[in-house]
This record gives C-alpha cells, sequence and structure tokens, in this order.
C-alpha cells in the first residue's frame, strides 16, 4: 500500500473489538503494516474495548439466560405446586378406601324391571394398597422435581420440608 492512504481505521477497530482475529490478521486482511496497526491499536485502546466489549456481551448473555431459567424453573414450580394441590384434592376415602365395582345389567328382584348395568362406588374398611403405592409415587416424583431445581438446596429455608407433602387425615365416617 502507498504511503499517505487511507485505512477505514472505524472498520478495523470494530473488526478486532467484536470479533476473533488478531490484530496480525487484520493488518494482514486490510493491508497494514503490522507495525502501523500495532501503534493504532494502542494509541485507540483497541485490547480495552475488546475487554469491555466481551465483558457486556457476556453479561447480557447472562442475564438473558438466567432469566430463560427463571422462567423455566417458575413454570415447574407452578405445575408442581398444582399437582400437589389437586393429589391433596385427590386423596379422599373413595381413592384410598374404596374402588369402582362395575356391575352387570340385571333385572330388580323386588319389581322384576330390568336395570342397566354400571359403576357403583364400594367403600372398604382397609385401604387400597395400589392407590397407596401410586399416590405415594405421584408424592416422591414431585419431590425429585423439586431435587432437580434446587440441587444444592440453596433456595430452601432452614427447616424448610419440602421433599415431605403431609396427606390429610382419613375422617372416619358415622356410618
Amino acid at each position: 500500500m502507498k504511503s499517505g492512504a487511507k485505512f477505514d481505521w472505524q472498520k478495523i477497530e470494530q473488526e478486532y473489538v467484536t470479533g476473533e482475529m488478531g490484530l496480525r490478521e487484520l493488518a494482514e486482511e486490510h493491508h497494514v503494516a503490522m507495525s502501523t496497526m500495532s501503534k493504532h491499536a494502542k494509541v485507540q485502546n483497541f485490547a480495552e474495548k475488546r475487554k469491555k466489549y466481551r465483558t457486556k456481551v457476556g453479561q447480557k448473555a447472562l442475564t438473558r439466560a438466567s432469566t430463560r431459567d427463571a422462567k423455566a424453573i417458575a413454570r415447574i414450580m407452578t405445575a408442581t405446586e398444582k399437582t400437589i394441590r389437586k393429589l391433596n384434592k385427590a386423596v379422599t376415602d373413595e381413592t384410598v378406601f374404596g374402588y369402582l365395582q362395575e356391575e352387570p345389567p340385571g333385572t330388580d328382584e323386588e319389581t322384576g324391571e330390568r336395570r342397566p348395568g354400571g359403576q357403583h362406588l364400594v367403600i372398604l374398611d382397609k385401604a387400597d394398597t395400589k392407590a397407596l403405592v401410586n399416590l405415594s409415587t405421584a408424592i416422591r416424583n414431585l419431590s425429585m422435581a423439586v431435587k432437580v431445581m434446587y440441587p444444592d438446596g440453596d433456595s430452601l429455608r432452614e427447616g424448610d420440608e419440602r421433599e415431605v407433602v403431609i396427606m390429610p387425615d382419613r375422617e372416619e365416617s358415622e356410618e
């Protein structure tokens, strides 16, 4: 390049600050002598500007990532809390101490009329162990979801027992 030639220093600076190329590569690409490139980069603080730019980009990326992660965790927590509420509502005498029995169609013994088949609830004296296993599995799965969200327990307060869901007591029926 002839002496006195004009270089687009603004473009060169932008490429250096926002890119990955070193000064030598930029000097070759823009046909600038390495000594001229070094002097200009030193006077214009290219290295400091690159460092500040990367720090700023890194901070923005972390902010976006943390916002995205916080939203995902909030969705999981909301779903978990809704599931626990539904599970608490589902634990009733009918789910733990009862089962649905299928009745075939038949004839009423007193009136002789035909009656349709269907289901009716049978309440047992003892709990349905299958229902209890299903409920305990659901509780364990919810507990695992909370552990995944808070692996170090940092978000758990002292004495906070998020892993335990207290199930309502079975009310004694007066029948």
